[in-house]
């Protein structure tokens, strides 16, 4: 397990987990929508919509969690990855400013 979370925090690995919950997260919004939608075919639809989101009650339940994990590691990962770009770009700054200064 070494390996695993040397790369996840890794600046590769950490833009491939925000990639990978990201993407998740648009699919549950595709297919929340999609249920969504069926209010629109009327009240059957709709009830048939849920009585068959009743029937797999407990694979929701783990999916839900996944999304709540998914959801945590894509902001802890943004916010991370955020601090790390202003840090570079504070560095950069300071050595583009000290070249210049060293050029006059």
């Amino acid at each position: 397990m070494g390996w695993f979370f040397k790369f996840t925090n890794s600046s590769v690995g950490k833009k491939l987990v925000m990639a990978v919950t990201g993407s998740f997260l648009i699919i549950f919004l595709i297919v929340h929508l999609i249920g969504n939608i069926t209010l629109f075919f009327g009240p059957d639809a709709f009830n048939g919509y849920v009585s068959a989101l009743d029937v797999v009650k407990p694979l929701i339940r783990v999916v839900e969690l996944v999304l709540l994990a998914a959801f945590i590691l894509h902001i802890f990962n943004g916010i991370r990855l955020w601090f790390e770009n202003k840090k570079l770009c504070f560095l950069v700054l300071m050595h583009l400013t000290v070249m210049c200064q060293h050029w006059m």
